[in-house]
């Protein structure tokens, strides 16, 4: 069944971001899988593709809903075509503070303002890379585990300025997607949990 809201967007067509696709197509989201080329999109459309076909060989998915989970999938190498309209952008870039930074000041001059950005967490700080958004606290973390496919647990993850509708948002795409939430509180980065 599709969802009907805004598209979600995953910035970043690699392990992780064509999972998390993958998970939002599963969930019925219209979902916008952006990278700046085209090699890793269709690498990435390949995987979604394979796993798709695998659910309907193993009876998990009919036919049908695959071809309309397919049909709801949009790849491109244009941010703005990705992020545009989008209720809910997933960041999944390499992590290169540079190539963040630089994504993240193209996603708010194309998304909306009152979108959700949420980051799969890493080394890098959430709180630190919300800072150059002019609304950081539309910015929290999802931290998905790989492969996506197969772990349940999402954590999401308050940053300082993060808000609640922030939270309950990100909660309520990882529900959808089937995964169970453990919400971290008062933490930049899965590395100040340990």
């Amino acid at each position: 069944m599709t969802r009907d809201h805004r598209p979600l967007a995953v910035l970043g067509a690699g392990i992780m971001g064509h999972g998390i696709a993958h998970a939002a197509l599963c969930a019925g989201y219209t979902t916008r899988l952006y990278d700046v080329s085209d090699a890793p999109l269709a690498a990435a459309r390949g995987a979604i593709e394979a796993i798709v076909a695998k659910g309907v060989e193993l009876g998990k998915v009919s036919a049908v809903d695959a071809t309309a989970m397919m049909a709801r999938l949009t790849v491109t190498s244009v941010v703005t075509e990705a992020v545009g309209g989008a209720g809910v952008i997933i960041e999944a870039a390499p992590e290169r503070i540079d190539v963040k930074l630089a994504l993240l000041a193209k996603v708010q001059r194309a998304a909306p303002a009152e979108a959700v950005i949420a980051r799969n967490t890493s080394a890098l700080r959430i709180t630190e890379m919300a800072a150059v958004l002019d609304r950081p606290g539309r910015m929290g973390g999802m931290h998905f585990f790989n492969p996506v496919l197969k772990m349940k647990l999402v954590e999401v993850v308050r940053a300082l300025e993060t808000t609640d509708a922030t939270v309950q948002a990100m909660t309520a795409v990882a529900v959808a997607m089937g995964k169970e939430t453990v919400l971290q509180e008062g933490v930049a980065s899965a590395r100040d949990i340990d």
